[in-house]
């Protein structure tokens, strides 16, 4: 969020990671201190967008019917189709008699869904993706709400993932915003310093630890061998101690599983 959020309105919390919650909150507060809220056409969905090279001006409709006109249009609407997400087909899925949910229209569901959500029942998610990484452990933990609570989770994947565990709560960024006449920008502008040098200090250890490895960065393969080695180490750090009494190392975390499927991005 240090980097999504506004220079004008900095993110206020010591979280990098927010959830969708805490976005929507940011943004109306945002929108409320910018007193920007008049400005905004609210649930306006357009539908097409031409261009008038008579007069230099563009015509915008809107499926509510109204329509408007601009010299400059700005369409910052992302890579993601917001009214269907990418949806599977697999053998046997017509004959599964229980309920099938897409993470983008889990709100559209129904009412008794929206209340009861996942709780106490068996499912199974598929992929293992950034979705699956935010919903897996919330559909475990039994939050409050919908989605909480399943009686058994299991992930359904083709080849597993490299994962890289961080901390998203910074006490340092927790110390600077309970400074006394410290707003939020000047935090803001903290963090984006020390994450510039932080970086920059992480590339000479990198390019210092490459040479005693004898490992050339140039080369893509041992840069991946490289990284993937670094990755199951730092994932099997991670694991409680009752995995590994239970084997789930040995058992479900070699390196072998790795092998055919694919390398890491390390660039």
């Amino acid at each position: 969020m240090y980097s999504f959020g506004y220079n004008f309105f900095p993110w206020p919390k010591s979280i990098a990671i927010a959830t969708g919650g805490e976005i929507v909150e940011y943004l109306e507060a945002a929108i409320e201190d910018s007193e920007i809220a008049d400005h905004i056409r609210f649930n306006h969905k357009i539908t097409t967008a031409a261009w008038d090279s008579g007069t230099g001006r563009w015509t915008v409709h809107c499926e509510n019917g109204t329509a408007f006109s601009c010299r400059f249009l700005f369409g910052c609407t992302g890579y993601y189709e917001a009214d269907k997400g990418h949806v599977i087909d697999f053998p046997g899925k017509g004959d599964f008699q229980g309920k099938i949910v897409h993470p983008q229209q889990w709100e559209l569901e129904s009412e008794e869904f929206q209340r009861d959500g996942v709780r106490g029942k068996k499912v199974v998610c598929i992929g293992s993706g950034a979705t699956a990484v935010t919903m897996i452990p919330n559909l475990c933990k039994g939050i409050e709400g919908p989605g909480g609570g399943a009686s058994h989770v299991t992930m359904l994947q083709r080849s597993p993932t490299y994962i890289m565990s961080r901390v998203n709560e910074d006490p340092q960024i927790a110390k600077w915003l309970a400074e006394p006449g410290v707003d939020a920008k000047e935090v803001h502008e903290r963090i984006r310093v020390r994450n510039m040098e932080a970086g920059k200090k992480m590339q000479q250890q990198q390019a210092e630890r490459f040479k005693k490895m004898g490992v050339d960065p140039r080369k893509p393969e041992q840069m991946q061998a490289m990284m993937k080695k670094m990755y199951i180490g730092m994932m099997k750090k991670n694991l409680t101690s009752d995995d590994a009494e239970e084997g789930y190392i040995n058992a479900h975390m070699t390196e072998e599983q790795f092998e055919e499927h694919f390398t890491p991005w390390y660039k």
